[in-house]
């Protein structure tokens, strides 16, 4: 397990065994109801993986829980063999969430919302980085533009922009097709390339199944707060149940 002196995090390391990332009996619970029950995978580094499942059926819970914005329940993660139990900063330093809130700054523009997030995460990036950033998901011309002037698209565009410009040794990616037209679209498939072929890790949460299943190396379908590796004929259709658990 190697670590970056850019910013507190692990880093793929090619000679370590260890996967890119664990998760062994996550479980969270939201007053009675039980939204993952026993959520237990490896992420291997050079690797994408998709998340699958009915509507509810906990995929942004579980990225929260691998991102550090929200505590499981019970269980555990691990980032590169590192166990992170109890140290939320270590695991955001070492993933970082696209999600379905942008968590961009309106009142800044596209170039100062990239050059705050990632000073955010302790590193740095030059002009030239942050306008290859922005040209990148095609945001080029709008680079001093605030962003509470941008539409859904541009919006998303930036967000993908954002998360690639931190460097995350995971990349988490809830719904990142939303909002995107074709061209966008190709702009994510072309990012978990890149993290696959950087020897990185990708866990992908879409309803797109085909296309989680043509570009991700393998899938897991959450079903009943259980991570699988195949999808149940009968769950195929169908929100997901919510469980009940005794108070």
């Amino acid at each position: 397990m190697a670590y970056s002196s850019r910013r507190d995090s692990v880093q793929p390391d090619k000679g370590s065994a260890a996967p890119a990332l664990s998760a062994h009996g996550v479980a969270q619970r939201f007053g009675r109801h039980l939204v993952l029950r026993d959520a237990t995978f490896d992420v291997l580094w050079g690797t994408a993986t998709g998340l699958l499942g009915a509507n509810g059926a906990g995929k942004t819970t579980l990225l929260r829980i691998l991102a550090g914005s929200l505590s499981p329940t019970r269980g555990s993660i691990s980032v590169g063999g590192a166990c992170l139990d109890g140290n939320p900063d270590a695991l955001r330093m070492s993933t970082a969430l696209l999600a379905g809130e942008s968590y961009l700054y309106d009142a800044l523009t596209a170039t100062e919302n990239l050059r705050f997030a990632v000073r955010m995460t302790g590193g740095d990036a030059s002009d030239s980085q942050i306008a290859e950033a922005l040209d990148n998901v095609g945001l080029a011309y709008a680079r001093d533009r605030r962003v509470r002037h941008f539409s859904s698209g541009m919006r998303k565009r930036l967000a993908l922009a954002r998360v690639v410009a931190m460097e995350p040794p995971v990349l988490l990616l809830d719904e990142p097709y939303a909002s995107l037209d074709e061209d966008a679209t190709c702009l994510v498939d072309q990012v978990v390339d890149r993290w696959r072929a950087g020897g990185r890790a990708v866990v992908m949460a879409t309803h797109r199944r085909e296309r989680a299943e043509r570009v991700c190396d393998h899938c897991l379908y959450l079903v009943d707060g259980v991570a699988l590796p195949e999808y149940p004929q009968s769950e195929r259709d169908g929100p997901s149940r919510m469980m009940e658990v005794a108070p």
